[in-house]
Formats: C-alpha cells, sequence, structure tokens
C-alpha cells in the first residue's frame, strides 16, 4: 500500500502543479495587460510591470488553490481510470477508502506548504508589490509617512493628523466625553510611542465646565490611551496584503472602538476556512471518478472541474456583500458553500459506495 500511495501522491501532486502553472501563465497574462494603463507613468516600464505582477502573483493564486487542486486531481485520477489502474487496485484489494485516504493525506501536505506561502509570504510580497510600484512610479522611494484619521478610545473621540515611520503621530485633536457631554478638549503637537506607552509633546488641554471654561499647557505627558500604534495611518486595511493575526487584530481593534467589522470578519472566516475548502473540493473529485466521470474524455473531465471550482468560487465572492447588505453572520456566510458543496459531497459518496 504505501507503494501506491506513494504512486497516487505523485500523480496528484505533478498534477495539481501542472495546473498551477497554467493559472499562474494565464494570472501573469490578465494583470499585465491590467497594469499597461500605467506603464510610463514615471519610471514604470513594462520591465516593473512584470516585476509587480510576479510579486502579487502567489496572492492571486492562493485564493484559486481549491480549484486548481480539484482540476488537478480529476485530471491525475482520470488518466488512472482510463488506463485501468484503478481497476487493478481495486481488484488487488485496495478499496476506494483507502484510495480516497491516500488523496486526503496528499492534499494535506500541499495544504501545508500552500498555506504557508498564502498566509505568510503572499501578504508580504503583495504589500511589497504596491511599494515597488509606487516607487518606480514617483521615480525615487516610497513616502513611508500616512494620512491619519478619526478612531475611537472608550468615551474619547481622537483625530490624528500625520502618522509618521518609528510611531510617531502629528496633529493630535482629542474630544473627550462623559454622560454624552463634552468634558475636555485637548490639542498637541506630536505623539511618541515608547515602552507601551504614548507621550504627548506641546499640549494645550480645555477643561468644560459648568459655566466656565480652563485652559492648561504641558510640555510633554502620558497620554492614557490604549489603540494599537500598527493600526494607525490605515484607514482600512488590505486584507490581501494582511496575515490572519493582522485582520484579526484589526477586527477587534474597530468592535472596541464601535465600528462596523463584518467585511473583515468575512475575509477572516473565508481566509481561515481555505484550507477546509481545499480538502471539501478534492472529496468532489473522487466519486466523479468513480462514478460519472469514469469513461468520458480527459477533456470533459477538466470542464467539469473548471465549472465546479469556478462555480464554488463566483459563490464564495458574491456572499460576501450579500452578508453585508442583508445583515448575514460573517461566520455564516463564509461556512455556508462549504456546507452545501460538504452535503453534495456526502451525496455522492453514497451513490458510488
Amino acid at each position: 500500500m504505501k507503494i501506491l500511495h506513494r504512486y497516487i501522491q505523485r500523480q496528484v501532486i505533478v498534477m495539481t502543479c501542472l495546473v498551477i502553472l497554467i493559472i499562474a501563465g494565464l494570472q501573469i497574462f490578465i494583470n499585465l495587460i491590467t497594469q499597461m494603463n500605467d506603464v510610463g507613468r514615471g519610471g514604470y516600464a513594462i520591465s516593473q510591470a512584470l516585476g509587480f505582477v510576479l510579486l502579487i502573483l502567489p496572492n492571486l493564486i492562493y485564493p484559486l488553490f481549491p480549484v486548481a487542486a480539484l482540476i488537478g486531481c480529476l485530471i491525475a485520477l482520470g488518466r488512472l481510470a482510463a488506463q485501468s489502474e484503478l481497476l487493478v487496485m481495486q481488484a488487488s484489494g485496495v478499496s476506494k477508502a483507502n484510495i480516497t485516504l491516500s488523496i486526503m493525506r496528499t492534499t494535506f501536505l500541499m495544504l501545508l506548504v500552500v498555506t504557508f506561502i498564502g498566509e505568510y509570504i503572499a501578504p508580504y510580497l503583495q504589500d511589497r508589490a504596491a511599494t515597488y510600484k509606487d516607487e518606480a512610479i514617483r521615480q525615487q522611494p516610497a513616502d513611508t509617512t500616512k494620512q491619519g484619521g478619526w478612531i475611537r478610545d472608550s468615551e474619547s473621540f481622537i483625530h490624528i493628523g500625520v502618522v509618521l515611520p518609528n510611531k510617531q503621530l502629528n496633529g493630535i485633536l482629542q474630544y473627550q466625553f462623559k454622560n454624552k457631554r463634552l468634558v475636555s478638549a485637548l490639542m498637541a503637537e506630536s505623539a511618541t510611542y515608547n515602552d507601551g506607552k504614548w507621550q504627548l509633546h506641546n499640549i494645550s488641554e480645555t477643561q468644560f465646565h459648568q459655566n466656565s471654561t480652563t485652559v492648561t499647557h504641558y510640555q510633554t505627558r502620558i497620554w492614557p490611551v490604549s489603540f494599537d500604534p500598527e493600526l494607525l495611518g490605515l484607514g482600512t486595511i488590505q486584507t490581501a496584503q494582511n496575515n490572519l493575526f493582522n485582520i484579526y487584530q484589526y477586527i477587534q481593534y474597530l468592535k472596541k472602538g464601535g465600528l462596523s467589522a463584518s467585511n473583515y470578519e468575512f475575509a477572516f472566516w473565508k481566509r481561515l476556512f481555505q484550507p477546509l475548502v481545499t480538502l471539501v473540493m478534492i472529496g468532489l473529485a473522487v466519486p466523479f471518478i468513480f462514478g460519472p466521470l469514469r469513461t468520458v474524455t480527459m477533456g470533459f473531465r477538466i470542464l467539469v472541474g473548471v465549472i465546479v471550482g469556478f462555480s464554488f468560487y463566483t459563490f464564495n465572492e458574491f456572499l460576501g456583500p450579500f452578508s453585508l447588505v442583508y445583515q448575514i453572520p460573517p461566520l455564516l456566510a463564509a461556512a455556508l458553500p462549504i456546507l452545501i458543496f460538504l452535503v453534495v459531497d456526502l451525496y455522492l459518496f453514497r451513490k458510488t459506495a
């Protein structure tokens, strides 16, 4: 069985890698065309556009890996079925369950590699790609200064003017409320973050009393707020440029400020369920090959894989905005396509058992 397992493993991995290469080629071609609109701006030439596309390529392929795995598995098993190798395996005492287990073990190995690339390497490269393109267009190093915005910390509403490198802020305005009543307004020229604490510089604070106001000036003082400096200047984060941990941190940051995080929660759960999606997709390939696709041509198997895989992908993408409009819980919206295809999976397994 070990020899058969390695044989099936090799077939599935080779065919899946072949499909990934084809998808990568298509993605490079499509995205290179879209970059042509920016070619010629500043120092952004075709070579820079190609470099940009290659940097974002892992992030483009990662969401499509379940589709690639399904098509690759259909091709691999289809070849074995066409050459009657599956029949020989079954005749020698290897059950469908053993074959399915071999495929799932192979898929798990691929998932370890792909998930590491998709969650750690791809977001970093996506972020680098944006910087690379910006530097090429402007023909100078990218400006790390970011515009700030409004944030909420408990009953304080804070406006940050500019976010500078090394966790420095300029142009700070804070309104402090208590029982829905404005009690103070604070202006500071700058703030720095050291040893887990914010420190304000050149401060002017106005206290609002019942019938009067008082203004106090400080050179420097500790700023008792609890927001994460890593999330400043983002306004909204790009989920493609961040791993799951960063997205989770941002969701908590939005919730703490009383803001809606449904869009990011859906993206978080969808990314978290990505390995499960791949296993469900692969699960569809097995009953297909042992059932209705056993004797059809290779082209038809590929067509079925493309239709099923991209139907799932489209359905999954559609549920994101749909859940926001109709206020469906993000966890349910992310899990629903998987549950539907899992039911189909179990039904087909039962029919071919």
